[in-house]
């Protein structure tokens, strides 16, 4: 049984019994203080019914490899690795993080492999128009992506916002 399934079944189950105690009180004419059981049975239903679902991840069949073509465990691919924290380049902030990620650009490494002409489309397809730090964003990326992290700093602290002098 899917989450979405087991979570219908809840609200629906605890719907049914709120309502079936709440006919039961009326019909006995109980007091207010034999109603906690179908208040408490009324929230577990609407909360089940309202919590948030988790997005649904799509499911692929594996593509046949072309002649020269790198597999699908070597690939950099979106759907199995994780996306990394692009802030830390010097001159991405959350909003071109944002633009990038939509443009498929979500990892230190495709960032590093991506071309300059790409990445000024997926900051204008954001409605962003200047990033005067873009031209360093690759060479970042590239420490980054094979976690030299203090080669990134060296080189961060040579640039000036993100900029060559």
């Amino acid at each position: 049984m899917r989450d979405d399934d087991t979570r219908t079944f809840i609200s629906a189950a605890a719907a049914v019994g709120a309502l079936l105690l709440a006919i039961n009180h009326i019909l006995r004419s109980a007091p207010w203080r034999d109603w906690w059981l179908a208040i408490v049975l009324l929230i577990v239903a609407v909360a089940a019914a309202l919590w948030p679902r988790r997005a649904a991840r799509p499911v692929s069949a594996p593509v046949p490899a072309e002649e020269g073509a790198a597999s699908p465990i070597e690939s950099d691919d979106a759907a199995l690795t994780p996306p990394d924290d692009l802030t830390i380049i010097e001159g991405i902030g959350p909003k071109i993080a944002a633009a990038l990620e939509k443009a498929g650009i979500s990892t230190f490494s495709r960032l590093a492999a991506a071309a300059e002409s790409d990445l000024e489309a997926a900051i204008h397809a954001a409605g962003i128009t200047f990033a005067p730090s873009l031209p360093t964003w690759s060479e970042q990326a590239r420490y980054a992506a094979r976690g030299d992290w203090a080669g990134l700093k060296a080189l961060q602290e040579s640039l000036t916002a993100g900029r060559r002098e």
